[in-house]
């Protein structure tokens, strides 16, 4: 009985007895490896999610589409690791968890100004060549095509995506969240001693040039 082809996500379901149940929430590991057939999740009907839990959709491999609600603001650790995505709109989202979209194909990735938190992950951005943010974001900006937080001080991420070219680094930036440099291979280039929060140093990581 494993879903398979487009999964649009209800208002409410109705059992056997004709009794009507709103569909509220998406429990941990709800279809975690759960389809190798189905191929995109619709959120936009439903107005009672929120929260999508940790692991929910993680290793439906070949879900390449996600359309969230505007009522959800909360992408929980890992929920979409293991899809394909090619996009996804954000809207409303407010917190981010830990490596949700390692495996996606996202090219172009827009922070929207609701975006609060972004956990201690990188790996939202390994196929990304572009990151932009609305600009009444408070949490997070983008310059350079880097994703640091407000006072420039800590390195987000950078778009991992990129084989070629420059990314110059803001000279008041002095750490990086664990791996946001790792597997980078446009030339780097640091005005300040920039360490990570944790894990190893960048130094140590395959990354192009650093300078």
């Amino acid at each position: 009985n494993k879903p398979t082809g487009a999964l649009v996500i209800p208002n409410t379901i109705t059992d056997a007895e004709d009794t009507e149940y709103k569909v509220a929430y998406i429990e941990q590991d709800a279809l975690r490896a759960g389809s190798d057939k189905l191929t995109s999740i619709d959120f936009s009907d439903n107005t009672f999610i929120t929260n999508i839990s940790n692991r929910a959709f993680m290793g439906c491999n070949n879900v390449t589409n996600i359309t969230l609600s505007d009522y959800i603001t909360d992408i929980s650790g890992y929920c979409f690791q293991g899809c394909k995505l090619t996009s996804l709109d954000l809207k409303n989202v407010t917190y981010i968890g830990m490596a949700n979209f390692g495996s996606c194909n996202i090219d172009s990735v827009h922070i929207p100004k609701t975006v609060a938190t972004i956990k201690d992950q990188t790996y939202l951005f390994n196929h990304a060549t572009k990151i932009t943010i609305d600009e009444n974001n408070t949490k997070y900006a983008v310059v350079g095509n880097v994703l640091y937080n407000k006072e420039l001080t800590k390195i987000i991420s950078l778009p991992l995506g990129l084989t070629s070219g420059e990314l110059h680094i803001v000279p008041t930036a002095t750490s990086a969240l664990y791996r946001a440099m790792e597997g980078c291979k446009a030339t780097i280039y640091f005005y300040s001693q920039v360490q990570p929060d944790w894990g190893p140093d960048y130094r140590n990581s395959p990354a192009g040039d650093v300078i």
